[in-house]
């Protein structure tokens, strides 16, 4: 009878246990469905990015790609970059006709329509102006002006356009004409409401139209009337139970949100026109419930997801399990809703959801999420037990452990596989014997017979045998012992590896210890390695080892905060490699966070410099750099920054995490991938060493915010580059006066003065508008693509000339894809002026031949005319020679006469032509004599500049040759007082050191004592010392003062030659020290240090800076200042432009316009040459050009402009 008992008892427990077992199963399950959540990063936009109003009330995206926002206050249109508000303007008749913006709708002819509650506006983009349909009473107008909801049927004929209070239009899209169907409770077939709320057409192209408190009605076009329907629940009424927001779905149902019933789903039944209604509605109790029986919208993604907008928070539905997941506010955080209240919800056409609020737009883009992320949430049953993670492992049975700051955590199952997501934890336990004694877990290892190692933070480390027990489990424990060689080097632990014998290698904050077994009482046999400054072929780099990692060949490769080791296990033998300042070759930083060897075999260490590559052949590293397109900044902080962990997928690219996310590095392309918070990461900082791949290949990120998950081979890619619009035209600043909006031309026609323009433009994908990136270039100008900087928008071009151009623009995705096919194109013409163009050249050119014709007969005539004339004379001269031929005769005796008279005329010529000769040589010699005047006048100048020289070398040499002089007499009397002391101390010699000759020598040492303090010695031997200082001091002086003269005269130099014209200014400053010091004249220097050596003379350059200064000085007289300026010319890089500046009496106008005239002068003793002088040697040798500007009383500015290759680059 027992055993049957036994038996029966038996299967009783078993059954019982069986039927816990499901239980428990099943309520994980339902823990698995609330408690892990796939978490949305949403970006925001609110008014302080441009929003006219926060209240949202609908959203649309154009065929262009543009977003529109209805707010309250205006309709918003957003590029990516900015917005553009249209506003209802009362004097302009094509603005708005209200700004409250109620509904939005494109129909199939891409027409952009407007519902306001003023009325329905049609956009028109070409001008971005607005034809306005509104109730006039007169059939056939517009029934009501307060527009809720417009949709257009499946042919694009009609337009239906729901009212509120009006009825239900339908506008004839051809006659503009409107068809009203009101409200008729007692006609069959018509609508019970006049408010018509929502439209939505099926895949079928009907019309379904909800209401308020009137139901929900289908249009049927052959009876042009409308069938209605409504719950079959008992006592239910679509009273007050107004349909808010209304959606037809691929399946063929319709999506009902209602103002107080939450969510409904009806299923059409066309046969037997009816249907069947469900309802999900909130339950503040269950959280898998949608947030809030207030439904302002819904919507089906592409995907097939079913988003509803609530008073509470965005809610997303699990379409197979019918469960809400809802997203609401939370302050802390910038990146969850912008508010609780959701208002309108629209899904773009990359996948974008954008929301709706009352206090502006929120949005995301699913694809963007690449990684599952897993966080500790508040009041989470069975989660995670804290978001700092250190350490993953992967038991036998596939199960991931997890360390964290607060607790050991073990998954129960892949999370990529449909795992729950509910988590084992073990913390310390005080209560039971053998548990964790401390809750911060910094490693883990799961060797190879299955046990689990746990390594600490401060308590040494404990040892899992049974890694698959649930609930208590026990633990073994091994600390750091002091006094004990054989325990552990350290109770903080940073890394736990097994090595390919099966050798445990723990690391701690002491050292590197390996475990050797366990003796007979059951303590642990450690050998450890340490650093050891005295036996650095036996130490590590550092006591704080932070990474540890065994390569294929068995060698231990350890990291510390000072170097990396390399640890051979078999002999202790060690080698450090450091990084080494000015050599490229070694480590780029001393702290190794973590050591990696890929499948080629190459060694990476992971540093706090950047990621570094160990050839082991050449014991040379090499550091990963990037020079990316764009300017990826972030991409380079990450790179050139701490890199924290490295793993390697199948394809060979590393992962590296970061403390700005984490980089997809591939070694044989050298292409880099940056994935943050925005890809779906727990963000964008990262712990060290925090990093693990399973089996199948899922790589694990642990950060200070939770853990993320991907699969490499599960990532989803961007491959089709965003169209890209044009959305400004500016000409020197000015918007371009055009036809039509810039987005919508093709070609633009400039003025010839319209040359200098700035195009703006922008990607239509919002997915990530920061990352967008761009290239440009002007086909005709641009020879090769400008790649923008990220964040960077525009193009600019300047001083075009006339021709005609193509304007070309691209966008990328964030993985770097460029769509040829994506091209935006502009035409630019830019027409020459009028006397350029080819008309005008040819009417020119007409004009001039029809001139030169037109002149060439008038001479033909002249000429003609003229032979007449001289014909008539020729004929009138004949005769009258005829005539006076006797006359002639009669006169020749006279002119016998004559001819005497005239040689007697020839000889006075001839004397005068000789007075002329000896006049003309003596006016040569004349000529001669200003040139050695003019030479005299050249060698007075550099006489007086010589004279000036020479005063403030005399004045400059003097106080160091009085500084020597005025030394030397006092140190002889100090070296004469050392003689004498020295001859006394000679008098002691080693034959009075014999007993009977002590006496005599103390009696002398006390004399020498007195002497010493009679002549102060000690006082003497620091005049010595300060004597000796100032003669140095004296004789630096006079070194310097001989290096500025041969710096400024240069008497071999006069032939051209490379020269610093700061050396050349420096050293005038020198010699003019004295005067300027006698003075009170502070001299400032302000070099540009961009100026390079010049080609030029440098002797009389410098003597044109002597001039310069000494006027200067001359000019300020008691006290000023002067102030010396050189830079590169702006305007002409090929220039340096010194400026010299003085605070001195100035210049009047007129006296200013002849300050460069030779003998012109204003000092008593003035030749009036200097300047003269000056400006032949910077514009007749240099040909450069100088020029003055001066006021009275406030002080004269002197510039000189210096070709920088010399006088012959100057054409």
């Amino acid at each position: 009878m027992k055993p049957i008992l036994s038996l029966v008892l038996s299967r009783f427990f078993t059954t019982l246990f069986c039927m816990v077992v499901v239980l428990l199963g099943s309520a994980l399950l339902l823990i698995a469905q609330t408690s892990y959540q796939r978490d949305i990063t949403f970006e925001r936009l609110t008014v302080k990015q441009g929003l006219s109003q926060g209240t949202i009330l609908c959203i649309l995206q154009d065929h262009r790609g543009f977003i529109w926002f209805g707010t309250e206050d205006g309709l918003n249109r957003w590029d990516g970059h900015s917005f553009k508000v249209f506003r209802a303007n009362p004097r302009d008749t094509n603005s708005l006709v209200r700004s409250y913006v109620e509904a939005l709708y494109e129909d199939k002819e891409g027409t952009l329509w407007v519902g306001t509650k003023g009325g329905l506006c049609r956009f028109h983009r070409a001008s971005e102006t607005f034809t306005t349909y509104r109730a006039d009473g007169k059939a056939p107008s517009l029934s009501h002006n307060h527009i809720t909801s417009i949709v257009d049927d499946a042919r694009g004929e009609y337009l239906w356009v729901g009212t509120y209070g009006g009825g239900l239009c339908r506008m004839d899209k051809k006659t503009g004409q409107f068809k009203t169907y009101n409200k008729n409770v007692n006609k069959e077939g018509a609508l019970h409401s006049d408010i018509v709320w929502r439209l939505a057409a099926d895949k079928s192209g009907a019309v379904w139209v909800g209401t308020y408190d009137g139901g929900l009605y289908r249009y049927m076009s052959a009876s042009d009337n409308f069938l209605r329907f409504a719950p079959d629940s008992a006592g239910f009424s679509w009273r007050g139970n107004d349909i808010q927001s209304l959606t037809t779905d691929k399946l063929g149902f319709v999506w009902i949100g209602t103002n107080r019933s939450g969510l409904w789903r009806f299923e059409y039944r066309p046969i037997s026109r009816s249907g069947e209604f469900k309802r999900f509605a909130s339950d503040p109790a269950n959280p898998s419930t949608i947030g809030s029986s207030k439904v302002s919208a819904v919507i089906e993604t592409r995907s097939g997801g079913i988003w509803a907008a609530t008073d509470n928070g965005l809610s997303s539905m699990d379409r197979a399990l019918e469960q809400f997941r809802t997203y609401r506010k939370e302050r802390s955080s910038t990146e969850s809703l912008v508010s609780d209240e959701v208002l309108s919800l629209y899904e773009d056409r990359d996948g974008t959801v954008w929301v709706g609020t009352r206090d502006g737009v929120s949005f995301f883009n699913p694809k963007t999420q690449k990684f599952l992320t897993y966080r500790a949430l508040p009041n989470q049953v069975r989660g995670l037990s804290n978001n700092a993670i250190w350490a993953f492992a992967e038991d036998k049975e596939g199960k991931i452990w997890i360390g964290t700051e607060d607790g050991l955590n073990r998954m129960e199952s892949q999370p990529l596989s449909g795992g729950s997501g509910v988590f084992e934890v073990f913390r310390a336990n005080d209560i039971f014997p053998n548990q964790l004694e401390e809750n911060f877990i910094s490693a883990l290892c799961v060797a190879r017979d299955g046990t689990l190692w746990i390594g600490t933070d401060g308590s040494g480390v404990y040892v899992l045998r049974q890694t698959s027990v649930y609930g208590k489990a026990s633990f073994e424990h091994y600390l750091a012992q002091e006094g004990d060689p054989n325990s552990l080097t350290g109770n903080s632990v940073s890394k736990i590896i097994e090595d390919r014998s099966g050798k445990i290698w723990i690391a701690t904050y002491g050292g590197v210890n390996r475990l050797d077994g366990i003796d007979a009482s059951g303590k642990a046999q450690f050998t450890s390695f340490r650093y050891n400054k005295d036996q650095p072929a036996k130490s590590l780099a550092s006591p704080i080892v932070l990474a540890m990692f065994q390569d294929r060949s068995n060698i231990l490769w350890v990291g510390t905060e000072n170097g990396l080791t390399r640890l051979d296990p078999k002999t202790g033998d060690t080698k450090t490699y450091r990084s080494e300042q000015g050599r490229s070759e070694s480590l780029s930083d001393n702290g190794i966070q973590y050591i990696y060897e890929d499948k080629a075999g190459n060694l990476w260490l992971a540093t706090e410099g950047g990621l570094n590559k160990f050839d082991r052949s050449t014991e040379k590293f090499s550091t990963v750099e990037i020079q990316p397109e764009g300017n990826e900044v972030k991409l380079v902080d990450a790179l050139k920054g701490t890199v924290l962990g490295i793993l390697e997928d199948k394809s060979g690219a590393l992962w590296l995490t970061t403390n700005h996310g984490v980089i997809r590095y591939q070694p044989s392309t050298g292409v880099m991938q940056l994935y943050d918070a925005r890809d779906g990461l727990q963000g964008d900082e990262f712990i060290t060493g925090a990093v693990f791949k399973s089996k199948n290949g899922t790589m694990f990120f642990g950060g200070t915010n939770g853990f993320s998950v991907v699969h490499p081979d599960s990532l989803r890619t961007n491959n089709i580059a965003p169209s890209v619009v044009l959305t400004s035209f500016t000409a020197f600043g000015k918007p371009v006066p055009l036809d039509t909006v810039i987005a919508e031309k093709h070609h633009i026609i400039l003025k010839y003065d319209e040359n200098n323009f700035e195009i703006n433009f922008a990607a239509l994908s919002f997915s990530f508008v920061t990352r967008n990136r761009y290239r440009y270039k002007l086909e005709g100008f641009d020879k090769e693509w400008h790649y923008a900087d990220i964040g960077l928008y525009d193009a600019r071009y300047t001083n075009l000339d006339p021709g005609e151009y193509v304007f070309h623009v691209q966008a990328c995705t964030y993985e770097n894809v460029w769509e040829e096919a994506g091209t935006t194109m502009l035409a630019i013409e830019i027409i020459p002026p009028f006397w350029k163009r080819l008309p005008f050249q040819i009417l020119a050119g007409f004009l001039v031949l029809s001139g030169g014709f037109a002149f060439i007969r008038w001479r033909i005539r002249a000429i003609e005319e003229r032979n007449k004339t001289l014909e008539r004379l020729v004929e009138q001269r004949t005769k009258e020679l005829q005539e006076s031929n006797e006359e002639i005769k009669a006169q020749f005796s006279e002119i016998q006469r004559q001819n005497g008279i005239l040689d007697q005329q020839a000889a006075e010529i001839e004397l005068k032509n000789t007075e002329l000769q000896e006049a003309n040589t003596a006016l040569k010699e004349s000529e001669a004599q200003r040139m050695m005047e003019r030479a005299h006048l050249s060698q007075s100048e550099k006489m007086a500049s010589l004279g000036r020289l020479t005063n403030g070398v005399a004045h400059e040499i003097n106080n160091p040759v009085n500084f020597i002089s005025g030394a030397v007499k006092p140190l002889k009397r100090n070296i004469g007082a050392l003689t004498q002391l020295l001859e006394q101390y000679s008098v002691i010699t080693p034959e009075k050191l014999s007993s009977e000759g002590l006496a005599d020598i103390q009696q002398q040492l006390r004399d020498i004592a007195d002497y010493k303090e009679e002549i102060q010695m000690d006082a003497r031997l620091k005049q010595i010392d300060d004597l000796v200082g100032n003669i140095g001091v004296g004789a630096e002086r006079i070194a310097e003062i001989v290096k500025s003269l041969r710096t400024l005269y240069r008497p071999e130099e006069e032939a051209l030659k490379t020269a610093s014209i700061h050396e050349g200014i420096d050293a005038t400053i020198k010699l003019l020290y004295n005067q300027s010091k006698y003075h009170h004249i502070a001299i400032h220097k302000d070099y540009g240090a961009d100026v390079p050596e010049i080609l030029c003379f440098p002797g009389p350059m410098n003597q044109v800076f002597m001039n310069i200064l000494h006027n200067a000085i001359q000019a300020i007289g008691d006290k000023g200042e002067i102030r010396i300026s050189t830079a590169v010319q702006a305007n002409n890089p090929k220039n340096v432009v010194v400026k010299v500046r003085d605070t001195g009496r100035g210049m009047s106008p007129e006296t200013l316009e002849k300050v460069f005239d030779a003998g012109f002068t204003t000092k008593k003793d003035g030749m009036g040459i200097g300047l003269a002088i000056s400006k032949d040697i910077i514009e007749g040798k240099h040909k450069g050009s100088i020029a003055a500007i001066s006021e009275l009383g406030v002080g004269t500015e002197f510039t000189v402009v210096l070709p920088i290759d010399g006088p012959q680059s100057v054409r």
